[in-house]
């Protein structure tokens, strides 16, 4: 079971254990180890002699056990003597070992929608009312604002509803509570009488005052009171995501999108280096000879964030993201780099030509080092039609101009072919 926290995974594995005929065992990945693994194993293999009955193994948090934990489960899984039921934030396949991932079945739990948030509010609402004998009636918008600070997660909601409830109890808001109206039509809890007039005094005052007997209002100044700073998931499978989307905005050239991204990602807590190597990585990978100035911006915002630090140069990545965004786009550097890179996988390695050999120690000459090379700068003309490329590849073109390369008027693309101004 993958998914974000809240999204009903150990939920889950409570209602398969009810519904299920076998032995249900849990541990917490967080502090369990291999020592427990076999005492499990060693309980279930009694179970089955004993009374026929298999054991289903639940493991919390399982991204939390190492390579040898986990496998320590393997054998026991593929005997059949437990059947494992794991869950986890993390993306399985960055932190659960192949064997065991492909013994198992992935399902994906997803964020509540906040219809569904709302509906799980309402009824822990009713819950809370029913346990401290008192009703608590939400204003018109309460649970709405729990649900979408929550952000899919009905542990935090249920949290923050809770004590959301305690404040409400003890503490109606000096502005009253809701009306009867506001309260029917928002659809929560029962609807009370109209709310009493506002009172005065400490927690323990109110308490005695606001007895089971009267009913309390569940205002959106409660709910203000119970948030706190707001933090955004941000797990392995989540930093890859959000970083792959920031590189695929710029290379697209939507400074609109790249910009989100960037700021999604540096209030998630991400490594703001990570960000700024990967923008330097990009600029000659997608941008390259089309727009050479802008690696000068990518490695001056790389340097910013060293020389000042979050939060200050999450400015300097901004002012570089929008330009590499903006920037004319060519990859024909980097594809240049891989066509020459897969010719070395590709057959023989061919020596470098005599005439390009290093000339300059005493006795290269005689090895013929050098001999034929023409120096540019004295005999252009001449320069131009030698080769620099060993006779086997020839007619090989690694570089092949784009169509935004920015490239010296005249200059042939090392293909004997007239460019424009730019290329």
């Amino acid at each position: 079971l993958w998914g974000p926290p809240g999204s009903g995974k150990t939920t889950l594995a409570r209602l398969l254990s009810a519904a299920s005929s076998k032995e249900f065992a849990s541990l917490s990945a967080v502090s369990a180890g291999v020592k427990d693994i076999r005492e499990v194993a060693e309980r279930a293999r009694q179970e089955l002699g004993q009374r026929g009955k298999g054991t289903v193994l639940f493991i919390d948090e399982v991204h939390r056990f190492n390579r040898g934990q986990q496998d320590a489960l393997l054998p026991h899984v593929e005997e059949g003597l437990l059947t494992f039921v794991g869950a986890t934030t993390e993306n399985p396949f960055f932190e659960v070992n192949g064997p065991l991932l492909s013994r198992a079945s992935l399902f994906r739990t997803w964020p509540l929608t906040p219809e569904q948030l709302v509906d799980v509010l309402r009824r822990g609402l009713e819950k809370l009312s029913a346990e401290s004998e008192q009703s608590v009636t939400a204003e018109a918008g309460a649970l709405e604002e729990i649900a979408a600070i929550s952000r899919g997660d009905a542990r935090s909601a249920l949290n923050m509803l809770e004590l959301a409830f305690s404040l409400a109890s003890v503490s109606p808001p000096q502005d009253g509570g809701a009306t009867h109206n506001e309260a029917a039509q928002a659809g929560h809890a029962e609807v009370g009488a109209e709310p009493p007039e506002p009172l005065e005094g400490n927690g323990e005052e109110l308490r005695s005052t606001v007895g089971p007997s009267l009913g309390s209002y569940l205002r959106l100044a409660h709910v203000e009171n119970t948030q706190l700073d707001r933090v955004y998931p941000y797990t392995k499978d989540e930093h890859y995501d959000l970083a792959s989307a920031l590189i695929k905005s710029i290379r697209g050239s939507d400074p609109n999108a790249a910009v989100y991204w960037l700021a999604r990602m540096l209030g998630s807590g991400a490594d703001a280096r990570f960000v700024a190597r990967r923008l330097v990585i990009l600029a000659s990978e997608d941008i390259g000879v089309a727009d050479s100035a802008s690696l000068g911006v990518a490695v001056a915002a790389a340097q910013a964030v060293d020389l000042v630090g979050l939060p200050e140069a999450s400015l300097n990545l901004a002012h570089a993201v929008i330009h590499l965004s903006n920037a004319p786009k060519s990859n024909s550097a980097a594809a240049a780099l891989w066509r020459a890179q897969s010719s070395l996988s590709s057959g023989e390695i061919p020596r470098v030509p005599s005439h390009l050999r290093d000339s300059h120690y005493k006795g290269a000459k005689q090895l013929g080092h050098g001999v034929g090379y023409v120096y540019p700068h004295d005999r252009p003309a001449e320069a131009a039609s030698q080769s620099y490329l060993p006779e086997e590849l020839s007619s090989e073109e690694f570089y092949r101009p784009g169509g935004q390369d920015r490239l010296p008027k005249g200059h042939d693309g090392g293909r004997g072919r007239q460019d424009n101004e730019y290329g």
